[in-house]
């Protein structure tokens, strides 16, 4: 269905409820994570260096979050440190022959810096 506004007024309001539901999904989706722990299982790519890797990534059984190709992740080992520019990231992929069952195969690419080679 097509919207057509009459007013400024009638579209600012349409404009405000779409972000307010926009945030509310993140935030959710934001809590879902929060505190929370998975299972994250590494194997490391031959030739491929310490740049990229395959892991299989568990969620817990609460989390209502639903993972499907293309969506991406940022993946932080370090608590302590955990600013999102440090993290890794990850990239859902089709799962393939060998992913444990209940795992998702993620595409893990360590952060690289050319700058310092590291």
């Amino acid at each position: 269905m097509r919207n057509t506004f009459v007013d400024l007024t009638k579209y600012g309001t349409c404009l405000h409820n779409a972000l307010v539901y926009e945030k509310e999904a993140k935030d959710k989706a934001a809590s879902d994570h929060a505190g929370g722990y998975c299972e994250l299982l590494v194997v490391a790519v031959p030739n491929l260096g310490n740049q990229q890797y395959i892991a299989f990534l568990a969620l817990p059984q609460d989390c209502e979050k639903r993972l499907r190709p293309d969506d991406y992740l940022t993946v932080i080992f370090d608590l302590e440190n955990s600013a999102p520019e440090t993290g890794w990231r990850a990239v859902i992929i089709e799962n393939i022959s060998f992913t444990p069952p209940g795992f998702c195969t993620l595409s893990l690419t360590r952060p690289w810096n050319r700058e310092t080679g590291t």
